[in-house]
């Protein structure tokens, strides 16, 4: 049993130190994480025979890198069948996809540039199959793993003939076998407004606290939400209540939620900054990173910055797919709130998705994110955070970051019933 232990500890560090070694390589605001959505395409490039083996569509891509690893996932609406191939002068793998299709979508090449995965392209190679195409440097193993809603392609160097890297001969990234939980009829929720009572956390230039905007914001989103009716949505707070952190998502366990999101604003010695970003919880050495979460979790009378690596392994990654799914999820929501805000106000920065050791987020048995609507000691965006509308926006934006998540993940009844909408696919 200790020498069992002794290796899964082994396996999992080694597969966290490999994320350092991507932040150090990665220090500036954009992230080695993304998600890449897609615009519409006319419903004409898509005519199938209705007789012929039902299409699975690919919703979305996302990928990340790490140092020596890289993921790539494909979200779908079904288990896909594909076939694997390699080319060289430039390296590249490559998988034929039949019977499926880009869901209204048309896609644009990523770059990635990461030391092992340089570009990932996704286009529908005719109106029966899809090709994934990822530029990679040197000669990497890689894994594919087909679970149901999702492909995932793992690599990592190492194999030199196509059945080896086909094989993979990988660290796993997932030591510990832990079933994906089915969906649920009716997806929980729980907004947990950030600081509250004697914690106001930061404040305006104007004297504007933080927990006041907090509170409002979530007040505002679970009315969005509650309009679903496979949605139930729950506050960890209602009113200027204090809340320990530790309790908040302990809360989100009570409830057996399926999703904790915590609502926070930001702020900066630096007071030009302004922009959104949002947060999942992972160990991370980038100073300025930690640095946010550290102000939060001080404002809550938390040390978590001062938790050890095995700490938050344990507690938080050792379900790989949670962290997936929050990473998933962070993206939704940031990338939501871009969209919206940039049509409102056109300078808004867009500093992407990061992660850190936020006390809030620990514990929590369900994905999990924090986003940062704005800086509050910013101003303009201060002022910006006085005016009902502009919460509204923000409410808006990040509800409709969520429902794209809770489509991903495929949990909500599409029938409507009683007034209320379900949530479509």
């Amino acid at each position: 049993m200790t020498i069992r232990l002794s290796i899964l500890i082994s396996v999992i560090l080694s597969f966290t130190g490999s994320i350092h070694a991507a932040e150090s390589q990665n220090s500036g605001p954009s992230p080695v994480l993304a998600s890449v959505f897609h615009e519409s395409v006319p419903p004409s490039a898509y005519l199938h025979d209705t007789e012929r083996t039902p299409f699975v569509t690919i919703s979305n891509v996302s990928y990340f890198t790490s140092g020596e690893f890289a993921r790539v996932v494909l979200e779908t609406d079904g288990p896909l069948q594909y076939s694997a191939h390699s080319l060289t002068v430039p390296e590249r793998l490559y998988f034929d996809l039949p019977s499926s299709r880009l869901s209204r979508l048309s896609f644009k090449e990523i770059q990635v540039n990461g030391p092992i995965l340089r570009v990932i392209r996704l286009g529908q190679r005719d109106s029966d199959s899809v090709r994934l195409v990822l530029g990679v440097k040197g000669r990497p193993g890689y894994r594919v793993t087909n679970e149901g809603h999702r492909l995932v392609v793992d690599i990592q160097p190492g194999g030199a003939s196509g059945e080896e890297r086909a094989a993979g001969n990988l660290i796993d990234p997932t030591p510990v076998d832990v079933s994906i939980p089915q969906p649920k009829p009716v997806f929980t929720i729980v907004i947990d407004p950030g600081h509250g009572g004697k914690d106001s956390g930061a404040t305006g230039r104007s004297g504007l606290p933080e927990k006041r905007v907090t509170l409002d914001i979530a007040n505002r989103i679970e009315r969005k939400l509650a309009e679903w009716r496979d949605i139930r949505v729950i506050l960890t707070r209602r009113d200027d209540t204090f809340i320990p952190l530790g309790s908040r998502a302990q809360q989100a366990n009570a409830e057996n939620a399926d999703l904790f999101l915590s609502v926070h604003v930001n702020a900066a010695r630096d007071r030009e900054l302004s922009g959104v970003e949002t947060w999942f919880l992972n160990a991370t050495t980038n100073r300025e990173w930690q640095q946010v979460a550290d102000r939060e979790n001080a404002f809550g009378g938390s040390a978590a910055g001062g938790l050890s690596e095995l700490e938050l392994i344990f507690q938080d990654l050792t379900r790989s797919y949670k962290m997936e799914e929050s990473m998933s999820l962070a993206h939704r929501i940031q990338s939501s709130l871009v969209e919206e805000l940039k049509q409102e106000t056109p300078e808004i920065h867009d500093y992407g998705v990061k992660w850190a050791k936020f006390q809030v987020l620990v514990g929590a048995q369900m994905p999990a994110a924090l986003v940062e609507v704005g800086f509050i000691s910013n101003r303009a965006e201060e002022k910006r955070l006085t005016k009902a509308a502009y919460r509204e926006l923000l409410a808006e934006a990040i509800s409709a970051g969520v429902l794209d998540y809770i489509r991903a993940v495929r949990v909500a009844d599409v029938q409507t019933a009683g007034g209320r909408r379900a949530v479509p696919y």
